[in-house]
C-alpha cells in the first residue's frame, strides 16, 4: 500500500524514515519530485524551515 501526505507537521516527519520521504518542489515548468540522502535532506530544512 502507498500513501501520498502532505505535511508540515514535524512530529509526523519524525515518524517516518529518510527512506520513506519525497521532496516536492515548485519550478517554472512544474514540480519535481525527489529522494534525498540524509545530508541532502538536512540542507534541505535548513532553507526551507521556519527559523
Amino acid at each position: 500500500m502507498q500513501l501520498i501526505v502532505s505535511t508540515q507537521s514535524v512530529s509526523l516527519i519524525n515518524e517516518c524514515s529518510i527512506d520513506d520521504l519525497i521532496v516536492v518542489e515548485r519550478e517554472k515548468d512544474g514540480s519535481i519530485f525527489k529522494r534525498c540522502k540524509e545530508v541532502d535532506f538536512k540542507i534541505w530544512l535548513e532553507e526551507y524551515s521556519v527559523k
